[in-house]
């Protein structure tokens, strides 16, 4: 009894130090304008061969972490990939659950699958994913004298059957940004997966690499060894300089936003959160339209004042911080354009209550005096002060540009669409992708796996 007791406090705490609080090994690469596409669970006769050509129609290089016994039955699928320019890691050689079996079992489990591999690529594999991302301490104290231990920063449950063609899609355009590790999987023949699941990631994966190229979002996508040795030669995203009081805050508005649930678009490498919901503001009321009554369906825009806050520090001067967040809000704007006319069929709008409004005309949005109430005076009030929080020389130079005094802005679903490019034909599109149904509740980036 009480070595059961033990070693379930050993599985406990083993959890939490690689998978909640992501200590040891692999979990994202801080590398510039790149993200790192990862695949489970094959090879697979049906799917692998399918998404290798999706890869290459988009020029995308990946890493897939093949069970060993299955690299044995599909020699010949392995070889594509390799031969495709892809990275292949191992994940065991049979899809079992680590913790079920002794520490030095699962290494001679690994060495077997490592085996496989090299005597059907020639090259040794060198990345170790545990399925289910379950790892024991000594497992890992094991397994990192011959592999590097990886795990993912961002998971799509792509798995599940639950999961549409739609909804992975704008999971994965909501939260990929540079640095990521996808988990995404390429065979659906493991304990507790949907068979028919990998078609829809394809699918899914496809659709969202080509609308981030529509969009002009430019991520490479490279396999984990280029990262790393990207990241041996210095490529790293720059840390801003921050004082405890920035870190705190920005600690408080992540939770802010994980309590209140807002979506972002491209995650932390994208300008806009969107809260979705009923409006509740005055009447927006434009040349005699009405844009939005309370009560609409609507989208509150919010941006993320984590980038804003590192592109005013990292910015040499205004004219390249101006092009930088004119080219993030064009391509928000086009993403925002498209997940509405996808994913919310039922938004009237979006709009926001901002005091950075000044030229944001030239994207199209109108621009309204507020009404005086009491929580328009207090946002406007918290506005002003983060506004000075963020800029590193306070509100002087920003007052000194002139008009900061929050407005409401807002830009109708029609005219959203029509000035950023949602033609028609991609509307009528959508049906290929499947219906939306309810919303599925968003899901933790960093959970599940296998």
């Amino acid at each position: 009894m009480y070595l059961v007791l033990v070693y379930a406090l050993y599985v406990l705490l083993s959890l939490i130090w690689f998978r909640l609080l992501r200590l040891g090994g692999l979990h994202r690469l801080r590398v510039p304008g790149t993200v790192f596409l990862t695949f489970d669970d094959g090879p697979d006769p049906e799917y692998t061969p399918r998404l290798l050509e999706v890869l290459a129609r988009h020029g995308a290089r990946a890493t897939f972490f093949v069970v060993g016994e299955r690299a044995a039955r599909y020699p010949e699928v392995l070889r594509q990939i390799a031969e495709a320019g892809h990275e292949i890691g191992i994940h065991n050689f049979r899809h079992t659950l680590n913790f079920l079996s002794l520490p030095w079992m699962t290494a001679r489990d690994a060495e077997e699958a490592a085996r496989v591999v090299e005597a059907i690529t020639g090259r040794r594999p060198t990345l170790y994913r545990p399925p289910w991302g379950a790892l024991g301490f000594v497992d890992y104290l094991l397994l990192r004298k011959k592999f590097t231990v990886v795990f993912w920063s961002l998971t799509m449950y792509d798995w599940q059957a639950t999961c549409t063609v739609l909804w992975l899609k704008w999971r994965f355009l909501s939260y990929v940004s540079s640095g990521e590790i996808v988990l995404l999987h390429d065979s659906g023949r493991t304990f507790g997966a949907d068979p028919e699941a990998p078609g829809r990631s394809l699918a899914a994966l496809d659709a969202a690499l080509t609308l981030l190229r529509e969009a002009g979002v430019s991520f490479r996508f490279s396999s984990l060894s280029e990262g790393l040795a990207a990241t041996a030669r210095g490529e790293r995203i720059p840390d801003p300089p921050r004082r405890l009081r920035h870190r705190l805050y920005f600690a408080f508005e992540r939770l802010h936003h994980a309590v209140l649930r807002y979506t972002p678009l491209l995650g932390a490498d994208g300008l806009l959160y969107l809260e979705r919901g009923l409006y509740s503001g005055p009447p927006l009321i434009v040349r005699g339209r009405t844009l939005l009554s309370p009560g609409d369906p609507g989208l509150n825009l919010h941006f993320n004042n984590e980038l804003l806050f590192s592109a005013l520090r990292n910015e040499t001067t205004t004219l390249r911080h101006m092009i930088q967040l004119k080219r993030l809000a064009d391509q928000s704007l086009r993403l925002l354009a498209h997940y509405i006319a996808e994913y919310a069929p039922d938004v009237r709008g979006v709009y926001g209550l901002s005091a950075l409004h000044r030229g944001i005309r030239a994207f199209g949005f109108h621009v309204l005096p507020t009404r005086g109430t009491l929580w328009e005076r207090i946002s406007g009030a918290y506005m002003l002060w983060l506004l000075g929080f963020l800029h590193p020389e306070g509100m002087r130079r920003l007052c000194e540009g002139g008009d900061v005094i929050p407005r409401w802005v807002a830009l109708s679903r029609e005219e959203l669409e029509a000035r950023h490019g949602v033609r028609s034909v991609e509307r009528s599109e959508r049906s290929s992708l499947g219906p939306t149904g309810p919303e599925k509740p968003t899901p933790e980036r960093g959970g599940g796996g296998g």
